[in-house]
């Protein structure tokens, strides 16, 4: 790995793409596919240069990363996920926003280093890998027009990829089966920076976990999200009616959350905390002082003497929880899965008891 690291270090290519990661790498793309057309099978395998005539190669056309324009309003999208990820409603507004426009949609491609979207999720949506990118890349490099100085720059940044990966993939298989996100801090130099995508990664290894785990819970939502450089995992039985609140658990970076979401905009938080209190889903005996929250230790410090934290979401709902920090003892996938399965099954018997 730290071969991989130096490599990155010492590469004009790689430091070019470190002021907007995704943002530069879609560039590249462009170009690629502007001065050789063949370069669009590599995300769309079925595009023929001889016969397809390419009339236009978008950048950020109706927000979406690359648009390539054929004849008579067909395309293809290419959306770009390396630092940030894919939401199911954005891939389907972008359908819905060329479609508005009277384009026939050939193909739609999403990137990654993994894929963190659920067949259900995706749709009708194709995901390829950054390493199957430059893999790809490469084999089309060698039947290219371009040039040897072109192809050897992008030999570079193809190998910059591969190294990449390499470097995210050690990180991942040393933290085993572990929640953790201390990682070497080689990762976070500022010739480097790979922690975010670490992070992010780990994330989307352990939804997978659960995923998996949960299989059989058919109105189970295990979402992955990130916010202030962390990993947000919920966890949560879909609503039955829009007024009906969820219960959840959360895991943001290390802290194990227990929560409740009400829609409502008239939802009080205090309200909230009490009704839920009262069915042992929060736990009305913590204190700072005490410093435990479900019988685990917490660094929770809850502003106003209250028990609990909460903000608004989405300017109207409101978002109410405790957690617990998640530290060696507890951070496997496997405690942390029993700990979700107990919580899941806490929140089956509130449900029940109310209705």
């Amino acid at each position: 790995m730290t071969e991989a690291i130096e490599k990155l270090k010492h590469s004009l290519i790689y430091q070019m793409s470190l002021g907007g990661r995704e943002l530069y790498h879609s560039n590249v793309w462009c170009w690629l596919m502007k001065r050789d057309s063949a370069f669009i099978r590599v995300f769309f395998p079925s595009f023929d240069p001889e016969k397809d005539k390419v009339e236009s190669i978008q950048r950020e056309w109706l927000n979406m990363d690359l648009v390539i324009q054929l004849a008579n309003q067909k395309i293809y999208i290419i959306e770009n996920k390396l630092k940030s990820l894919p939401y199911s409603e954005q891939l389907q507004k972008y359908t819905e926003k060329a479609e508005a426009e009277g384009c026939r949609i050939l193909g739609k491609v999403y990137t990654g280093v993994c894929d963190t979207l659920t067949k259900e999720e995706r749709k009708d949506w194709n995901f390829i890998s950054y390493s199957d990118i430059a893999e790809r890349i490469m084999m089309q490099l060698e039947s290219s027009p371009l040039s040897n100085e072109q192809k050897a720059q992008i030999r570079e940044y193809c190998n910059n990829i591969h190294c990449m990966i390499e470097i995210v993939t050690h990180e991942l298989k040393s933290s085993g089966n572990r929640l953790i996100y201390s990682y070497s801090a080689k990762l976070n130099d500022a010739s480097v920076r790979l922690q975010d995508l670490c992070i992010k990664l780990k994330g989307a290894d352990f939804v997978d976990y659960l995923r998996k785990a949960f299989a059989d819970e058919s109105s189970l939502k295990v979402t992955l999200s990130f916010n202030h450089k962390n990993s947000t995992i919920d966890i949560y039985y879909e609503a039955e009616t829009e007024s009906s609140p969820i219960l959840g658990i959360q895991i943001e970076g290390t802290q194990y959350r227990r929560f409740v979401l009400q829609k409502n905009g008239d939802a009080n938080a205090d309200f909230l905390f009490e009704k839920y209190a009262e069915k042992d889903w929060f736990d009305s005996h913590f204190s700072k002082a005490q410093g435990t929250v479900f019988g685990h230790p917490t660094t929770m410090k809850p502003r106003n003497h209250k028990k609990y934290d909460s903000y608004k979401k989405d300017g109207e709902s409101c978002f109410v929880y405790q957690y617990y920090d998640i530290v060696d003892e507890n951070n496997s996938y496997t405690e942390l899965a029993k700990q979700i399965q107990d919580d899941l099954a806490r929140i089956r018997h509130i449900k029940e008891a109310i209705q």
